[in-house]
């Protein structure tokens, strides 16, 4: 078996030239975008949340294809599906994004000797924002904020399927040293980002149901541009030129914005804090996620396409016995 080179990948997509979305830098506060892509081939599932999505798997090579949409305002919202398919590749993906809250979804269903064909789709929001605390203001300050995730990831043989997400200030992302930041049950990796992810691979199942909170460095009475951006991408683990083995790999995440947690100014943690934002939301409040038996009905689905890929799986192997 061999991991297939990075760069070799690249430049299957990079033929041709590339074709720009939508980015957490091409939307105006308040609004956001939702981007979805299938590949035939690519350079992994690694896709930095709040990077323009169609830009990285350049369509216009002629080995992907991608669908994109932005929005505007505090009732706006945007979506975008996109499927890819050959005799031996079925890519599906889709996303949807308004103001606080992210749903996206990917499925890939291919043999291992293929280059890593996937679909992935991202996406989320952005909004400008003062916080302010009586007698504080002008003071530096970190502001909290929570992310409330529901999802369910399946794979089969050698799938891989990874669900991301980070945050914004003014188009930078947050750094992982800023006080306050929690990673909640994510997955444990080296980043001096705050980002989470939540993955399963190679025959493996996971329902997830999780908080991270996000530490925005601020100074209180002065506004700043916050955003909440999180792609899901279903691939391949790995390359294997022998291997016809069918793989599988799902998807689907819920991304919700969970209120405001205080403002923490000189490590002491303060609330009755106000949020003022052009939009007209009140950002001290969560918004509505689906309910646990929603999400048990969705994650169930997943595992069954999963379950379906691992039969067709076992018949072949019996037909090659």
């Amino acid at each position: 078996m061999r991991i297939l080179p990075t760069c070799l990948a690249a430049l299957l997509l990079l033929a041709g030239t590339a074709e720009a979305g939508n980015s957490q830098a091409s939307v105006e506060p308040p609004g956001g975008f939702a981007s979805a892509c299938g590949a035939r081939a690519s350079s992994g599932i690694t896709y930095t949340p709040g990077l323009d999505l169609v830009a990285q798997f350049n369509p216009a090579s002629g080995n992907a294809s991608c669908d994109t949409a932005a929005f505007n305002g505090a009732a706006g919202q945007a979506a975008a599906t996109n499927v890819w398919s050959s005799p031996s590749v079925a890519n599906s993906a889709g996303a949807r994004a308004r103001m606080g809250r992210i749903e996206l979804r990917a499925q890939n269903a291919a043999p291992q000797n293929l280059q890593f064909p996937l679909a992935a789709s991202g996406g989320g929001w952005s909004e400008r924002m003062t916080v302010d605390l009586a007698g504080h203001s002008g003071e530096a300050a970190v502001w909290l904020f929570e992310v409330h995730i529901a999802g369910a990831v399946d794979t089969a043989a050698g799938g891989l399927s990874t669900g991301r997400i980070n945050a914004y200030k003014n188009e930078q992302e947050l750094m992982s040293s800023v006080p306050g930041w929690d990673n909640g049950g994510s997955d444990a990796f080296t980043t001096d980002r705050q980002r989470a992810a939540w993955s399963a691979s190679r025959g493996t199942d996971r329902v997830v149901v999780d908080r991270i909170r996000f530490a925005v460095p601020i100074v209180l009475g002065q506004s700043f541009v916050w955003g909440v951006y999180a792609t899901v991408a279903s691939g391949l683990v790995s390359w294997a030129p022998s291997s016809s083995t069918q793989t599988s790999a799902a998807g689907d995440f819920d991304f919700g914005y969970g209120g405001s947690a205080g403002v923490l100014i000189r490590g002491v943690l303060y609330g009755g804090e106000t949020l003022v934002a052009p939009s007209g939301i009140d950002w001290r409040l969560a918004t509505p996620v689906p309910e646990p038996a929603t999400w048990a009905l969705l994650g169930a689905g997943i595992v069954g396409v999963g379950a379906v890929a691992r039969r067709r799986l076992g018949s072949a192997e019996a037909r090659r016995a």
